[in-house]
């Protein structure tokens, strides 16, 4: 491989410091947020299956999963269900080591229902949705998806990048970045698995959260569902949406009480005496026709925030093992933030691989600090990363990459208030 580049330097930019920041959050009932989800969450429970079964995670790449598609139509104390939802995977995947087979479909159908009924809780997880396992084991790669012996799994024993790739992370997040995803997380709680449920069974789920900020002065305007069986008028239906209105604006309040930042909270704003009308019925607007694909939502800090750098890269569903934007996506954020917690400074980090180079380290690591570093202390807190939350002990990976964690939107609520 090449040389490994490593620059650092104290360029860093604060969008605290623009006098107009824009932050959005697709919310975690939100098509493309499920879609993240599901992906990430197939990928893990068949990672884990394999390190059970084998000891190391077979090729697959699940990265263009789609949920969407359903109709049903709704008003005020009326759910017609008329089509269901979609949860399609498209990708491949390891189906055999050898003569030994696995039983993928039961995996995928059994994560996606407990996933989707978690999330969703008013629907009807048999009737409601259709799962289409279009997954396949093509390749121009000979026994890529159909290992016969570990010599087809190269990046079981050596970690290679599977890709030309950029990723990219910053620490920390702003205050109207943490805000847009502290106030979307007032609504979940976590069931027994470890993922998130609705707190509030009148509400839908699939809420966003769009964050502007002007001088010191933020306007925040949500768009959040009622589940229309609760409603049997408009008024009825105001009077939760004023409820929750003002529940959240005393909530922003108390997370913004020792900063200069002053905000105005509403929700389904409308001209006029009564609220915009938003109502579902299962609880996602997968139900109206509404398509969600990986890759077209929150970044991996599960927010949108429109004047930061970013790339392109969507690691959901990607082999944990090999794959530049599952890892290097991972590690940058873990870095990012060691970075600043243990030599005080912000940052932004970008980083390049090259298609079959070594994963670690990557061809380029750029580090963008808020003052001046010490190069060494920087590299020593890299290696302490990379050991910390990549262990390859011989054939086994350590699956670090799916911990629960403030970072991963849809697998986690965040605590009370805002980080210091």
């Amino acid at each position: 491989m090449n040389d490994s580049i490593l620059k650092i330097s104290n360029t860093y930019h604060d969008p605290e410091t623009e006098e107009l920041e824009i932050v959005e959050r697709k919310g975690i009932g939100h098509p493309d947020t499920i879609a993240d989800a599901l992906a990430n969450e197939c990928s893990k429970q068949y990672s884990l299956a394999c390190l059970k079964r084998y000891g190391f995670v077979l090729h697959h790449n699940l990265d263009k999963f789609y949920f969407g598609g359903g109709w049903v139509f709704n008003d005020f104390g009326i759910i017609d269900k008329r089509k269901p939802i979609i949860a399609r995977i498209n990708g491949r995947i390891s189906k055999n080591f050898g003569e030994d087979f696995i039983d993928v479909d039961s995996i995928m159908t059994k994560t996606i229902k407990e996933y989707v009924k978690s999330v969703l809780p008013h629907i009807d997880i048999e009737h409601d949705l259709k799962i289409d396992l279009n997954y396949t084991q093509h390749t121009k790669f000979k026994n890529w998806f159909s290992p016969q012996s570990l010599k087809d799994i190269p990046d079981a024993i050596k970690p290679s990048a599977n890709d030309t790739a950029v990723c990219v992370a910053h620490y920390p997040m702003t205050t109207c970045e943490q805000l847009a995803y502290s106030l979307e997380s007032f609504f979940w709680k976590k069931n027994d698995l470890g993922y998130p449920t609705p707190k509030y069974e009148c509400l839908g789920q699939d809420i966003k959260v769009m964050v502007t900020r002007v001088g010191k002065h933020i306007e925040v305007n949500l768009c959040v569902p009622v589940i229309a069986s609760f409603v049997n008028n408009q008024n009825e239906y105001d009077k939760i949406i004023e409820h929750f209105e003002h529940e959240l604006q005393n909530y922003g309040n108390e997370l913004l009480k020792d900063t200069e930042y002053i905000a105005d909270i509403k929700i389904n704003e409308l001209e006029g005496e009564h609220y915009r009308k938003y109502m579902l019925g299962i609880g996602t607007c997968a139900e109206c026709g509404e398509e969600g694909v990986v890759g077209r939502g929150n970044n991996f800090d599960g927010i949108i925030p429109v004047l930061r750098a970013h790339s392109m890269e969507a690691p959901y569903g990607k082999n944990p093992r090999y794959h530049s934007g599952r890892v290097l996506s991972y590690l940058c954020n873990k870095l990012s933030r060691k970075i600043y917690k243990e030599l005080n400074v912000k940052n932004s980090i970008y980083v390049v691989t090259k298609n079959k180079d070594e994963l670690l380290p990557p061809y380029l690591m750029y580090i963008k600090t808020s003052g001046k570093v010490d190069a060494s202390k920087v590299k020593e807190i890299i290696k302490e990363t990379k050991e910390k939350h990549y262990v390859i002990p011989e054939l086994e990976l350590s699956i670090t990459a799916y911990e629960q964690t403030p970072e991963f939107p849809y697998l986690i609520i965040v605590g009370d208030g805002i980080e210091t």
